[in-house]
């Protein structure tokens, strides 16, 4: 059995843990215990704060320092000699001293969660705050947010040996690079390129980068039809689209309207050409939900997929940092 502390969003950890294929699945505050047969996915996870293997007590070696969110289990593992000192740990946190000189164990119930991996933070701050170029304009993507979204698309695909991901809204690049880095070819467009293929350059350069794997880059508007051959071979498209316009508390309810009309009409358009053009296709990608008229979007993209007959999915929860206005809910559709 393994085990894995949730991350913030629990509900939207929950669905990227379906890549592991999770059985037996018991969950306990924001502890979760499973059963997998495919373990060594588990780094792979980015809504996963730390996990590890489920032990018995006569399975632990003895270090110099243990952290534990037990008192009692510390000590009583430095009574018999397994470690020099203990200290208490958050399950939700980090512990830099523990991580890197000692062990951690979380104790949950009768289990004894023997910590194997943590979360990568680097890895997005290096996506999300070393752009080169960045811009104001272009919602960027959380990079965590989209490392998820990725998993899950990965969970609905069969032959994960030949993977090429699309991203038809890149933006800076967050997806592409992502995708890259867990080692699949990735195809890219926007209706502006430019800061994409500055990023790309910075990107290819930095250790994180999977070099013989290709990022290709064009120019497409999504109002037009998708035409390039070579999209064929695209068997996962992660995304994000338009999120918002500029609103401040001097909008009026008229312009607001607008604004999430335009924004349904560019989700339509990206549906319908992704519809006409694939015949089978996985898709994860977010749409807006917007504090002021929360349920807009949501109810006119739902409506479009169920004229159109589309499997779809939402995920339960939606992603919000504190004080946003807008948060992203994951849409999950399967052809």
């Amino acid at each position: 059995m393994y085990g894995a502390v949730l991350g913030k969003h629990k509900h939207i950890s929950l669905k990227e843990l379906e890549l592991v294929q999770p059985t037996n699945i018991t969950i306990s505050q924001n502890i979760v215990l499973f059963d997998t047969k495919k373990p060594e996915l588990l780094s792979k996870l980015a809504g996963i704060i730390k996990w590890g293997k489920c032990i018995t007590k006569k399975d632990i070696t003895p270090v110099d320092i243990i952290g534990t969110n037990e008192r009692d289990f510390g000590k009583e593992v430095k009574k018999e000699g397994l470690t020099r000192r203990f200290k208490e740990v958050d399950p939700t946190k980090t512990d830099l001293e523990v991580k890197e000189k000692g062990k951690e164990y979380l104790v949950i119930e009768e289990n004894i969660i023997a910590i194997e991996g943590y979360q990568d933070i680097s890895l997005y701050e290096a996506i999300d705050f070393e752009k080169p170029v960045n811009s104001m304009k272009i919602g960027m993507m959380p990079a965590k947010l989209t490392h998820m979204m990725i998993n899950m698309g990965m969970s609905q695909c069969h032959d994960d040996d030949d993977i090429t991901v699309y991203d038809p809204f890149v933006g800076l690049g967050t997806t592409a690079f992502l995708v890259n880095y867990l080692g699949y070819d990735c195809i890219a467009s926007d209706i502006d390129v430019t800061a994409m293929k500055q990023n790309t350059q910075r990107w290819q350069e930095q250790d994180l980068a999977q070099k013989e794997k290709r990022i290709t880059v064009f120019k497409h508007d999504i109002f037009e039809p998708l035409k390039k051959p070579f999209l064929q071979h695209v068997n996962l498209i992660v995304t994000e689209g338009w999120l918002w316009p500029i609103i401040t508390e001097k909008t009026g309810d008229k312009e607001i309207y607008q604004a999430q009309d335009d924004i349904v009409k560019l989700y339509k358009a990206f549906f319908e050409n992704i519809n006409s053009f694939y015949e089978y296709i996985t898709v994860v990608c977010t749409i807006p939900i917007h504090q002021w008229t929360a349920s807009y979007v949501k109810e006119s993209l739902e409506e479009w997929l169920n004229d159109n007959k589309v499997n779809y999915e939402f995920v339960e929860e939606v992603y919000k940092r504190p004080k946003q206005k807008v948060g992203r809910q994951i849409l999950i559709i399967k052809k």
